[in-house]
């Protein structure tokens, strides 16, 4: 998880970067500002967490076992793995009546982090099952 959140970060710095690049020299200082900070809230629950749910899914599926290409055909890796691109897919459609007051980034980083905190608790059981056995 923690290596997917790490890589969903890196990726939306660079894309947070280019969206400010891509506003200042188009529209002016003020609108990249505003652009930069509004990236920089909802950072929270974008790639970041995002590819954490990826990432904790490959290594649910693939457990102690070395990784394969058969674990991204998995079952429950694909119904973990359409968490964060069903999110995704969401936050990208233009749900214009839900961006008032920011309420569907809201609501979307919501539940994203309801899925990060689940995914650490069926986490931390694991371990624990796995200290029982040894």
């Amino acid at each position: 998880m923690l290596i997917g959140a790490a890589v969903g970060a890196g990726f939306a710095a660079f894309e947070s970067a280019g969206y400010a690049l891509r506003f200042g020299l188009m529209y002016g200082d003020a609108l990249m500002l505003e652009v930069i900070f509004k990236r920089a809230w909802i950072a929270i629950g974008t790639h970041s967490i995002w590819a954490a749910i990826a990432g904790a899914a490959l290594v649910y599926v693939k457990g102690n076992a070395p990784l394969q290409s058969n674990h991204c055909y998995d079952k429950k890796f694909l119904k973990l793995f359409a968490v964060p691109v069903v999110l995704h897919a969401i936050w990208d459609m233009p749900l214009y009546f839900l961006h008032k007051f920011n309420i569907l980034f809201i609501i979307l980083i919501v539940i994203g982090w309801v899925f990060i905190f689940t995914l650490i608790n069926a986490g931390l059981k694991q371990i624990v099952r796995i200290n029982m056995r040894e």
